[in-house]
Order: C-alpha cells, then sequence, then structure tokens
C-alpha cells in the first residue's frame, strides 16, 4: 500500500516537538499513522479511533500488523471519547473543517489545552481557520501546505499550552 506524503508530514508534525509519546488517530479509517509508526517507531503507543467497526476489524485482519501492542482501536467518532484519557498529538485529517471543529469542540477546554492538535480539513478550510481560533484561544496555528494529487493541501499544528 502507498502511503501518502501528506500523512508523513502530518505524522512528523505530530512529533516534532519530541514530547508526545501517544498519537490519537482519530477518523483513522485505514489506520496509517499506526502502519507508519510501525515503522518509525516515534510513538509508543497509537490509538486508532473510527465510528466504523468494518474499518477497526480491518486493522485486525491485517497482516501487517502483527505487532498490535503499540496499537489501540477505539470505536468512537471522536466526539465521544474520555477525553481525560487523551494525551499526546491528535490528529484529525481528512475530514471537512465542520467535523475537525465538531470534534475540537467536543472535547473539554481544560484538555484541549494540553493537546498537540494536528488537523488537516479538507475541506471549508477558510471557516475553519476563522473558528479554530474560538476553540483554542491564544494559540499559535503553524499552517502547513503540501501539495498532493495536484492540489495544495492545509496541515495546521497547534501546540499545547506548557504550564509555566
Amino acid at each position: 500500500m502507498r502511503l501518502p506524503k501528506r500523512l508523513f508530514q502530518i505524522y512528523t508534525l505530530a512529533h516534532s516537538d519530541g514530547l508526545n509519546t501517544e498519537l490519537w488517530d482519530i477518523g483513522c479509517d485505514h489506520s496509517l499513522l499506526a502502519r507508519i509508526n510501525m515503522r518509525e517507531g516515534r510513538f509508543s503507543n497509537v490509538y486508532c479511533v473510527d465510528k466504523s467497526k468494518s474499518s477497526l476489524k480491518k486493522i485486525l485482519n491485517d497482516t501487517n500488523y502483527m505487532d498490535l501492542k503499540t496499537i489501540t482501536l477505539v470505536e468512537s467518532d471522536g466526539c465521544d471519547l474520555d477525553w481525560k484519557m487523551v494525551r499526546g498529538a491528535v490528529v484529525i485529517a481528512g475530514v471537512g473543517g465542520n467535523t475537525v471543529l465538531k470534534v475540537v469542540q467536543s472535547c473539554p477546554e481544560s484538555y484541549r489545552n494540553r493537546i498537540t492538535w494536528v488537523l488537516n480539513p479538507f475541506t471549508s478550510v477558510d471557516k475553519f481557520l476563522k473558528e479554530i481560533v474560538q476553540f483554542l484561544p491564544g494559540r499559535n496555528v503553524e499552517t502547513f501546505e503540501i501539495k498532493e494529487n495536484g492540489r495544495i493541501r492545509f496541515i495546521f499544528r497547534i501546540l499545547p499550552i506548557v504550564p509555566s
């Protein structure tokens, strides 16, 4: 399976500060970030979060996932996560900006601030940019562009607030 260049960029951004040991891939679909981690090993655990039982079942049936001890499967749409358990980097990629905002908004504010957010909305990017600052006030939004399939895709990274 050929892995998109965009996902390597997302994976790198999720770990770029070197502090994150966990990766939460919300809407993981085929769990490609977990597949990258099997090779790169930057995260001690990758949580593959998807509301589709069949997507999660495919992960279990995939013979390329011989080492399942670093992968945790979570059946959820992302909005009903137990956010107090979520630490490290949260990736929401390949869905619309409205969905990304909905998931970020579902996370209580006190938990939002301790997470590295790596967000890759495919639609409604302008609306997403205007509204994300309401959910993560005072945070620096870093923007990265990557050309994929002839289109420019935007990836946004928002670092956690480090207590002083």
